[in-house]
């Protein structure tokens, strides 16, 4: 009898760690997964995903984040569906890509970085 490996939770120190071999065991074993701690659930292949956005009649939403992030960052891309979600994405995607997310957001997350441990040592 072989013993099958249990995945860890999502939130867990295991999972940020290394999360990538949950990855594989997650689309191999379990591709639909409900996550009670977020309420939510966790689609992990690729193919599955692609389905439930091109399905207009999905019951799969983004209102989870209405509790998650919003009280936090206000209303996100992530939130948004359709044309609206569309017309965001487009105007954001380049910054996104290639050469411009080093050169003009490095320097923004290391100076923010900084600023919040060198709070932390006050």
């Amino acid at each position: 009898m072989s013993v099958v490996p249990q995945l860890p939770d999502i939130l867990s120190p295991e999972f940020a760690a290394d999360p990538y071999p949950a990855y594989a065991l997650m689309r191999e074993r379990e591709p639909l997964i409900w996550h009670e701690a977020t309420r939510s659930y966790i689609v992990s292949r690729y193919e599955d995903v692609q389905r439930i956005f091109k399905d207009k009649k999905s019951e799969f939403t983004t209102d989870n984040y209405n509790w998650q992030i919003e009280p936090v960052h206000g209303r996100t891309i992530l939130q948004m569906s359709g044309r609206e979600h569309a017309v965001r994405r487009a105007l954001v995607a380049p910054a996104f890509r290639g050469s411009d997310l080093s050169e003009k957001f490095l320097p923004v997350i290391e100076r923010n970085s900084r600023d919040l441990i060198d709070a932390f040592r006050t």
